[in-house]
């Protein structure tokens, strides 16, 4: 809820650029880190509240490869 609030207040003319940081991606093609605990908890948790934030960039450890999603 705290997120949701932050996220509310921002104000997209002084800040036109929401960039998120996450420990775990939540799409990669590397298999062994696909459907892990963490990822597809915070995906179901978190991604509809981005996307209606309208963030523009995350980004995501953990992999330690180098993707864009």
């Amino acid at each position: 809820m705290w997120l949701q609030a932050d996220l509310a207040k921002i104000d997209r003319n002084r800040t036109p650029w929401i960039v998120v940081l996450i420990h775990v991606p939540w799409y990669n093609s590397n298999t062994a880190h696909q459907g892990e605990d963490e990822s597809e908890g915070m995906k179901k948790a978190m991604e509809d509240l981005l996307y209606g934030a309208r963030v523009d960039v995350v980004f995501a450890g953990h992999v330690h490869a180098y993707e864009r999603f």
